[in-house]
């Protein structure tokens, strides 16, 4: 168990990079978003992108673990990804789309992590661990289920994908 609960500590100091990570790219991600609704549902969760965050370090130092600071290379590629295909775009519904669909790769690796994180805090018998892991998953949860409302729309707005495919295509 006690390799198990180093792995546990250097995953939870990785979370906390992404999020850190996270709280730098949000707003740009929200400047460039054109919907209203999108940039109100970026700008919450980057809200609740600093309290992961925080949880996160006192989590850490409940355990004993100072941060490392190492870099989450992977999800610093995936922003860096998004970021520059995202200067690509011109049309400003499907850089809408565009903004959602990163977003929604960002939430589901988020949320991957946080409930690998969570079994692991179980197996650990850290109780408090599996409650703030918990907390946090479920925060992502409801922000990939955010991103799906708007992207899809409902019965009183029209969804972002379907204004995104209504744009006329240049290269036809």
């Amino acid at each position: 168990m006690h390799k198990l609960n180093n792995i546990y500590l250097a995953m939870l100091n990785n979370l906390w990079d992404i999020e850190n990570q996270l709280i730098l790219s949000l707003p740009k991600f929200m400047e460039r978003a054109k919907s209203e609704t999108l940039k109100k549902a970026i700008a919450e969760h980057l809200e609740k992108t600093h309290q992961q965050k925080i949880r996160l370090e006192e989590l850490l130092q409940h355990h004993g673990h100072s941060l490392t600071y190492e870099r989450d290379m992977a999800f610093e590629t995936m922003l860096k990804d998004a970021s520059s295909d995202l200067l690509l775009i011109d049309d400003p519904d499907v850089k809408d789309a565009f903004i959602i669909a990163s977003a929604q790769s960002i939430e589901h690796l988020e949320m991957s992590r946080y409930r690998t994180l969570i079994q692991w805090a179980k197996e650990l018998g850290d109780t408090p661990g599996q409650d703030v892991l918990t907390q946090s998953a479920g925060e992502e949860e409801a922000m990939s289920s955010t991103l799906d409302s708007i992207a899809q729309g409902s019965i009183f707005s029209t969804g972002i994908n379907e204004k995104a495919s209504l744009t006329k295509n240049d290269d036809q």
